[in-house]
This record gives structure tokens, C-alpha cells and sequence, in this order.
């Protein structure tokens, strides 16, 4: 009887044995081949060995890029993403996909733009207007609200590049736009020319929207 239940007890503790054993390589086999499934079918950047460097690729989050423009009746300018889209940026760098490369193109054409130089000319010319004097925060945000075509004097060192304008700006102070085009890239090693070469993913075009006058400036 004791001898029985002796080997019933020693069975039950080999399976329990055996099935803490492969609890690990199990989980391991589902995340990776979880894994070579997002490889495949939305570009996510290929794991390379527990980041030990196990396994050669040159396909990683630095190795993808994105380019937004702002498209004008004018040209085909660069567009900077504005820092709250950098969580956003680096997970379509990770993992791209359709989708994400068109809700960031809706998002870069709702945000309206503006001229850098040009807003700081606007700036500089009011503080010289009140001869330095009198200068508040108040008399900075009406002229860096001016009109987008109004002239001003270009500033040395001054980079002529766009940068986001406050949602509740007068529309008068964005510039015009007519859509937002974003492209996805990923750079791969091309065994036949032996060098990078960046491949094309997605492409997304979002139209910018009319913007009203608001009553009064944001701060």
C-alpha cells in the first residue's frame, strides 16, 4: 500500500517536474514566433537576441525614418513633427503600418504652421517699433500672430523652416496650406550593390482642413 502510493506520489512529482520545465521554452516559442508573425506582416523591427547583438540586422528603429511635408501652392516644403507626436513617431519607426502613417498625416494637416524666421522677424520689428521699451509678453503674442504675408525683415542666422502654430491662433497667422503628405522608409542592406538602400513602406496624404478666426489669440 505504501509502496503504491509511494509511486503515485513520485509520478505526480515527475509531471509537475516536467511541466515547470517546459512552462520556459514554451513561452519562449509563442513570443518569438508571436514575433516573426509582426516581422512579417507589419515591419516590426526583428529582435536581436535579447539586444546582445546575437543576431546581425541592420533593420532597427534607427534604420526607419519619416518624411512629413507640407505641400503650399508655393512648393513642397519639410515638415517637422512638433514633439507630442514623438511617442506616436517612434512607434511607426517600430512597427509601421497604413493606418498609423495616415492618422499621423490627419493629425501634422489639423496642426496649422508658420515660418520661423518670419515670426521672430515680427517679433524683433515690434520690440524696435516701441524702441526696446514696453516690451510684455502680450505685445510679442499680437505680433508673432500677424498675418503669414505680412513682409518682414529676414534675421541673420535665422533658419527659414516651419514650426507649429497655437490651435487657437488667428487663421490669418498660418500659413495657407493645401495638404500634408507623409512617407515611411526602411533602410536595408543590398547584398548585390554591397550598401544601404532605402526602401519605400507607406506613403499617406491628408488634406488640411479650413480654419476659422478665433476670437482672440492664444497665449
Amino acid at each position: 500500500m505504501n509502496e503504491h502510493a509511494s509511486e503515485s506520489d513520485n509520478s505526480a512529482d515527475r509531471r509537475l517536474f516536467w511541466r515547470r520545465v517546459a512552462i520556459a521554452p514554451v513561452c519562449l516559442l509563442l513570443v518569438a514566433g508571436w514575433h516573426l508573425l509582426r516581422v512579417w506582416t507589419v515591419h516590426q523591427t526583428p529582435w536581436k537576441g535579447g539586444g546582445f547583438g546575437m543576431f546581425s540586422t541592420v533593420d532597427s528603429e534607427s534604420a526607419r525614418f519619416l518624411r512629413c511635408y507640407l505641400v503650399t501652392a508655393e512648393g513642397r516644403w519639410p515638415l517637422p513633427a512638433p514633439p507630442a507626436l514623438d511617442k506616436t513617431v517612434a512607434e511607426l519607426r517600430a512597427a509601421p503600418t497604413a493606418a498609423g502613417v495616415q492618422a499621423l498625416a490627419v493629425r501634422l494637416a489639423g496642426q496649422p504652421w508658420r515660418w520661423r524666421d518670419a515670426r521672430e522677424g515680427q517679433e524683433v520689428r515690434a520690440i524696435h517699433e516701441r524702441g526696446g521699451r514696453d516690451v510684455s509678453a502680450a505685445m510679442l503674442r499680437e505680433a508673432r500672430h500677424a498675418p503669414a504675408e505680412a513682409a518682414f525683415e529676414p534675421l541673420v542666422g535665422s533658419q527659414h523652416v516651419l514650426e507649429p502654430l497655437p490651435l487657437d491662433a488667428p487663421a490669418a497667422a498660418s500659413l495657407p496650406a493645401l495638404r500634408v503628405e507623409v512617407e515611411c522608409w526602411q533602410c536595408r542592406f543590398d547584398r548585390g550593390a554591397a550598401r544601404l538602400a532605402a526602401r519605400h513602406l507607406f506613403t499617406a496624404t491628408a488634406a488640411v482642413p479650413p480654419r476659422r478666426h478665433s476670437a482672440e489669440p492664444s497665449p
